[in-house]
């Protein structure tokens, strides 16, 4: 049986959670690691790991990290996914401690998201390690170590493992792993070289756009991977027809290639509004490759001419064609939402049928993980029809954020079966229909 639940929301802009560019030249692991400890083995050994780069580039040399102990020759070899060596170099000049480097003759081109090994051979078979450091995915952009065990890291030999090592006491091809373990080798990366300046390719809202919604995060999308410390807001801007300045947060997107500007409160209904990138000479726009956007970008739109909200999903409608149950035991009911803009959970509603004899209850807001994220207690119940109870805060939500929103009740409870077997929608709220994949949380269904 499904239970439908209705959640007023008051439109106003939050700032997603953006992945943040990293410069070039540019590694993978930590500046300043505290590995797990040091090992040795009888022999000199090959440890290394597999990464992906997500631009095309060069890999410039070799990176370990070095411990008190760790002496004897260390050899930096880079490997395509077929266990071919593109490159080797011999590590010289070394420190006592901290990241080695030895830099290859020439740089090696690498292409985006083709599999790559780095490796290390110790000569003396003394190394460090961290165990299950790549049970999941370490990303520092542009570079991926894939987790271990995973599609992502399977060379073209079927090998999977990530973290991977050879002890047959010669400089080979590592394939072993054990652990998901990290011996701290790392590499230097850097972008293919462009001259090219960047171009926007797609905004929003697009260009002369009408009926904006007020909560929107206006956006533009570049053609070249950028720099997130050139867009500030500075650089990316938003004024009214009367040249006032929207206070707001930028951030940038390096998967996406999107900047982004999030107003710091709900734009003004039916209003124009400018939207503007900085190009040309000075503090401007630019591309990873230090590139100025060429020119000045602006776009405009209108927003909508009215605001619909404080709204919710059902608008406290007669439960028409509902039934009414009596559970064995207490339940949890619910229903999943992804607001369309972004906004304010003010207050949760349920329906309460008639033979319901509790006085009070419980109603929490959740995120995707099964998260708390506000809960509330009702007070002062009718004896039936729709129960409402404000959050003490209003908790902030953000555009495309899917919401749990449920109530526990020992007691009757109203239900529509069916009612989610399509998707629902009121002004910015959208329950989507049982099984679709936008459910996906503990499972995709609804309700």
């Amino acid at each position: 049986m499904l239970i439908l639940l209705a959640v007023p929301v008051a439109v106003i802009v939050a700032r997603e959670k953006q992945v943040a560019a990293v410069p070039c030249p540019c590694n993978l692991l930590p500046a300043n690691p505290t590995p797990q400890g040091i090992d040795t083995y009888v022999s000199g050994l090959e440890v290394g790991f597999k990464f992906r780069p997500s631009l095309n580039g060069y890999i410039t040399g070799v990176r370990f990290f070095k411990m008190s102990g760790m002496t004897g020759t260390h050899t930096g070899s880079l490997w395509d996914n077929m266990g071919n060596r593109l490159a080797t170099a011999t590590f010289g000049s070394e420190t006592a401690s901290g990241w080695q480097q030895v830099n290859f003759s020439s740089p090696v081109a690498v292409t985006a998201g083709s599999l790559y090994t780095a490796s290390a051979f110790m000569a003396n078979g003394v190394y460090t390690y961290t165990t299950n450091y790549y049970t999941s995915p370490v990303t520092n952009y542009p570079l991926t170590a894939p987790a271990n065990g995973t599609a992502q890291a399977a060379d073209g030999l079927g090998q999977n493992g990530q973290g991977v090592y050879n002890l047959s006491g010669t400089s080979v091809y590592p394939t072993n792993s054990s652990n998901s373990a990290n011996y701290w080798i790392d590499v230097a990366f850097t972008g293919a070289a462009n001259s090219n300046p960047p171009t926007v390719s797609s905004t929003i809202p697009t260009a002369s756009a009408t009926g904006v919604n007020i909560g929107e995060t206006i956006s533009a999308t570049f053609d070249l991977h950028m720099l997130d410390s050139s867009f500030t807001t500075s650089t990316f801007s938003v004024k009214d027809v009367n040249d006032n300045v929207v206070a707001g947060t930028v951030a940038y997107n390096a998967t996406t290639k999107t900047a982004s500007f999030t107003p710091t409160s709900p734009l003004a209904v039916n209003t124009a509004y400018t939207a503007t990138l900085e190009g040309g000479a000075g503090t401007v726009v630019r591309s990873l490759d230090d590139i100025a956007l060429a020119s000045d970008f602006t776009w405009s739109f209108t927003t909508e001419t009215t605001n619909p909200c404080p709204c919710s999903l059902k608008d406290k409608i007669n439960p028409a064609g509902s039934t009414t149950t009596v559970p064995g035991s207490a339940r949890e009911l619910g229903i999943k939402i992804i607001p369309q803009a972004n906004g304010y959970i003010t207050a949760v509603r349920f329906y309460k049928p008639i033979i319901n004899t509790e006085t009070t209850h419980n109603v929490t807001v959740w995120n995707s993980s099964g998260t708390s994220l506000a809960t509330a207690t009702t007070a002062n119940e009718s004896e039936y029809g729709w129960q409402e109870v404000a959050l003490s805060s209003p908790l902030q939500v953000t555009k495309g954020q899917l919401i749990i929103v449920s109530y526990s009740t020992s007691s009757a409870f109203q239900a529509t079966a069916a009612a989610l077997s399509s998707n629902m929608t009121a002004h910015s709220l959208t329950a989507y229909a049982n099984g679709n994949s936008a459910n996906a949380a503990t499972s995709s269904g609804n309700g």
